[in-house]
């Protein structure tokens, strides 16, 4: 019984060990994207999948437009900020931009 509970007493350091390894380097990480991080959106097609009701927002770049796609109670909704020229007006949809 010694046998078996020092094996497992080593492994409940072991674990202890790795889950302090990886709050440190999840801190590490965390602390660089907070200073560096920017998000880059490659141009794409509207996303295909279902959007969880008033819990989910999509956010992707699409002909010159960022666009937010949302459920709202039901309704698809979208929102796009055109990025060509000067503009600075979001405009409102239902209709896939």
């Amino acid at each position: 019984m010694d046998k078996v509970t020092n094996t497992l007493a080593r492994h409940a350091a072991e674990l202890q060990a790795l889950r302090t390894r990886i709050d440190q380097t999840y801190t590490t990480l965390y602390a660089l994207l907070r200073k560096t991080a920017g998000i880059s959106l490659a141009e794409s097609a509207t996303p295909t999948h279902s959007l969880v009701e008033s819990a989910q927002v999509d956010l992707y770049l699409k002909d010159d437009k960022l666009v937010l796609r949302f459920d709202d109670a039901g309704t698809t909704r979208y929102k796009y900020l055109d990025l060509s020229g000067t503009g600075v007006t979001w405009v409102h949809t239902t209709s896939e931009p």
